[in-house]
Formats: structure tokens, C-alpha cells, sequence
């Protein structure tokens, strides 16, 4: 009992933390340009795994990783790789961060930042779960930074001045399309 008293008090806390600093800002300064908050679903994570196979020299990074339900996932299956996740959006950013109190991993880094100035020149994964005007601006950046050799996994919305090299389908009640990228 003395738990739930303890992690409600802490969650209070972080709302009134959050939202004192959301009201120290103008409102307008707070909702604009507020990214969407798309969470990837459950058999999109279970699956990227098998997709991305990292090893101990592997970078992922999750574009855009919201709760960071993906990063946190890969970082758990592959202990050894370096997981990071950027995001711009304060709330998912927080979500994310209360995940790794309560679920820590070594192996994560979350960023928050606005991916079009983020440095991913190491990376060699990278997931994006972005809605379809963002993935073909931030595509041709991806292109420049990236090592020939990494790998881009795109979920529903493709790149389309470059052919996927692999599509892959997920079905079931929230079904979703993978698009794979070698560079």
C-alpha cells in the first residue's frame, strides 16, 4: 500500500512539473508545431527485432520515439547495442523518460531534440514512425549522413523517390507496412 501511495505521489509530482512548465510558456509557443503522437504498435516491436539484427557494434536509433516503447524493446532484445531515441515533443519525451526510471537500461539514451538538427552520422539502424511529409524531408538527410551499409525502417509510410528493398507486412487488428531501406 505504501507503494501505490509513493508512486502516486511521484506521478503527481511529474504532471504538476510538466504542467507549470507548459504554462510558464506562451500558449501558443506550447502547441505549435506539436508533433502527433503515433505510437508504434505491439506487433510492429515485436517484430523489429528479427528485422534489425543488431550486434555489438550496432547504433539504433528510433526517429521520433515517443514513449520510447521501440527503443526500449530493441535495447532489451540486444543488450550489447547502443540505443538512442530522439524526440521533440515534450510529453512523449517525458513518457519516455518516466519509462527508464521505472524500467532502466543501460544501453538507452533518449534525446530530446528535433530530429532534423540531430547528429545520426554513427548510426547504423534507424526506425521513424513519422507521418508522411516528415519521412520525405527528413529521407534525403538520412541519405547524406548515413554510412553506405545502414539500414532505415520506415513504418506505413515510404520513401518515395527511392524503392523500398523489402516490404514487410504485419497484419492482425492494427495492421501496418515496414519499408526497408539498405543505404
Amino acid at each position: 500500500m505504501e507503494f501505490a501511495a509513493a508512486f502516486l505521489l511521484v506521478l503527481f509530482g511529474a504532471v504538476l512539473i510538466i504542467a507549470t512548465w507548459y504554462l510558464s510558456t506562451s500558449i501558443e509557443n506550447a502547441f505549435r508545431n506539436l508533433p502527433p503522437f503515433l505510437p508504434s504498435t505491439n506487433g510492429v516491436v515485436e517484430k523489429l527485432p528479427s528485422i534489425l539484427k543488431l550486434t555489438k557494434d550496432s547504433v539504433f536509433y528510433d526517429i521520433g520515439s515517443g514513449n520510447g516503447k521501440v527503443i526500449f524493446a530493441m535495447a532489451r532484445v540486444y543488450p550489447e547495442s547502443c540505443c538512442i531515441g530522439i524526440e521533440r515533443g515534450s510529453f512523449q519525451y517525458f513518457l519516455g523518460r518516466t519509462r527508464s526510471y521505472f524500467y532502466p537500461q543501460s544501453n538507452v539514451t533518449l534525446i530530446r531534440d528535433d530530429f532534423f538538427n540531430a547528429h545520426v552520422k554513427n548510426a547504423t539502424h534507424l526506425y521513424l514512425y513519422l507521418l508522411p511529409h516528415t519521412v520525405q524531408t527528413l529521407f534525403p538527410k538520412l541519405e547524406s549522413e548515413l554510412k553506405p551499409g545502414s539500414i532505415v525502417v520506415s513504418c506505413d509510410f515510404p520513401y518515395k523517390k527511392r524503392e523500398a528493398d523489402k516490404i514487410i507486412e504485419i497484419s492482425g487488428t492494427n495492421a501496418h507496412t515496414l519499408y526497408v531501406y539498405h543505404l
